[in-house]
């Protein structure tokens, strides 16, 4: 089974946890915040040993990191790491399409993870280049011609 159709079969609540499986109690920890300590345990276990990482909120972090190096724009990356937007403009879904399909896998070794990132970022600029050729704007519409 693949995520969407989990997602799709899910009922209401949290994905990958059972609330009904939560303690009671005001000296017991969320359930949520236990599933992510668990996580954070397995993030250390794989690798990433610097204790100024928080693994969790991290990865908004570094996904921030590597939109800024793809030359994203603010508007672009606000949008997907689901910052509040600005009042006028959205960015459309095929932008942000394009965008995420060229972020670079989670590479451990940081020298494979650099190129990954030069590779990608190379890739999204050769498409928003094509993008500005056409007169399309990072909210997907055309620019107006005189």
């Amino acid at each position: 089974m693949g995520l969407l159709d989990f997602v799709a079969e899910h009922k209401a609540g949290p994905l990958f946890y059972s609330t009904a499986r939560a303690e009671v109690g005001k000296d017991s920890k969320a359930l949520y915040k236990k599933v992510g300590e668990r996580l954070a345990a397995n993030v250390r276990d794989i690798g990433v040993k610097d204790s100024a990482v928080k693994p969790n909120h991290g990865w908004r972090h570094r996904m921030s990191s590597i939109l800024m190096r793809m030359g994203c724009q603010k508007i672009e990356s606000d949008t997907i790491l689901g910052h509040k937007g600005p009042v006028y403009g959205k960015v459309d879904l095929v932008t942000k399409q394009v965008i995420i399909e060229n972020v670079p896998s989670v590479e451990l070794d940081p020298a494979k993870a650099l190129l990954a990132t030069e590779a990608a970022t190379a890739e999204a600029r050769k498409k928003r280049a094509e993008r500005s050729r056409l007169g399309i704007s990072a909210t997907g519409r055309r620019a107006k011609t005189a």
